[in-house]
């Protein structure tokens, strides 16, 4: 494992599940997380979050409710973290389907890989530097994009 320091200039995005990640009891990723957001804070720095990996934090969550595999209350928890976090919300674009149709000859994906391809045409269309994730393999190999896991971060 890389351990990879956050720096203050770059811009990053969060992964879905680094979103469902801050509604889990997980007390060493709770760890991790708060640091995390603490940095983002101290910063003055606003984590942004494709539109798409908002909306499936939605649904997983939702899901994971109508399936009582969790008394989340994912509207309650979502209001914390906008409250706390102050993200920004990145949105596709005219454009983004022109680097999705890129990335997808480039990558040789299809099938769940095309929403992580969404996910990265959106990314680059809007310069982020990072993206932190949990799933680093669906992200590496982006030319211009690091790929960070929660794992990977020192936060001194």
């Amino acid at each position: 494992m890389k351990i990879m320091v956050l720096n203050s200039t770059k811009n990053y995005a969060l992964d879905t599940n680094i979103l469902i990640a801050m509604a889990q009891d997980n007390l060493e990723q709770n760890r991790i997380l708060e640091r995390l957001f603490g940095f983002f804070r101290q910063n003055k720095i606003k984590p942004f979050i494709p539109d798409k990996c908002l909306y499936e934090y939605f649904s997983v969550l939702s899901n994971l409710n109508k399936l009582k595999q969790t008394d989340i209350d994912v509207y309650k928890n979502f209001d914390y973290f906008v409250d706390d976090i102050n993200f920004i919300i990145l949105r596709q674009t005219d454009y983004t389907h022109y680097l999705v149709r890129d990335l997808l000859h480039k990558k040789g994906v299809s099938g769940k890989y095309i929403h992580d391809i969404v996910v990265i045409a959106t990314l680059l269309e809007n310069q982020i530097d990072c993206i932190i994730t949990q799933n680093k393999k669906d992200f590496e190999g982006i030319l211009g994009l690091e790929v960070m896991s929660l794992d990977d971060i020192a936060l001194g």
